[in-house]
């Protein structure tokens, strides 16, 4: 995946739309926890796998039954669940911008390309908000089981935009 973006702020949902990307419209229904949490001018989001309406689109793990494309692909897919999480609980992703992502890899005990999969969510952000709110910090895990054999899970936090 190669994304070029040029040096200037991108308005979110017409990037998404030239990327031919939907944000997921079906609420999360959760009793025990909340999607999203603010404090202050930060918005911390719950974690999500990459899914659809039919379930989660990549199980397994990563170095056994995926390829770090699969990953990616998964990874990519995670973070646009985020943001329509992100759009859900505020109204307006053009007030955010991309602070901290976690994502939390599936992998074998030896497959070394955690960071290539990561990209995938890393990516979308710069490629959605562009360069100047897209860029953020990020911390990739692996060697986890995630909930339902999903591939991929991604956290985020967002700031609000000054």
């Amino acid at each position: 995946m190669s994304i070029q973006p040029p040096n200037e702020v991108f308005d979110p949902y017409e990037r998404l739309e030239a990327l031919g990307l939907k944000l997921d419209t079906r609420k999360l229904r959760a009793e025990w926890f909340h999607a999203t949490r603010r404090s202050g001018d930060l918005l911390f989001t719950s974690g999500q796998v990459a899914h659809n309406a039919s379930g989660p689109l990549y199980r397994g793990r990563l170095g056994a039954e995926l390829t770090v494309e699969q990953g990616q692909e998964s990874a990519q897919l995670a973070m646009l669940n985020v943001l329509s999480l992100v759009h859900q609980s505020t109204g307006d992703l053009r007030l955010w911008r991309a602070f901290k992502i976690s994502v939390a890899v599936s992998a074998t005990p030896d497959f070394a390309e955690i960071g290539e999969v990561v990209n995938g969510a890393s990516l979308l952000l710069v490629n959605v908000f562009g360069p100047i709110f897209g860029a953020h910090l990020r911390t990739g895990h692996s060697n986890v089981a995630l909930a339902g054999g999903s591939a991929v899970e991604v956290e985020a936090i967002f700031q609000a935009r000054n």
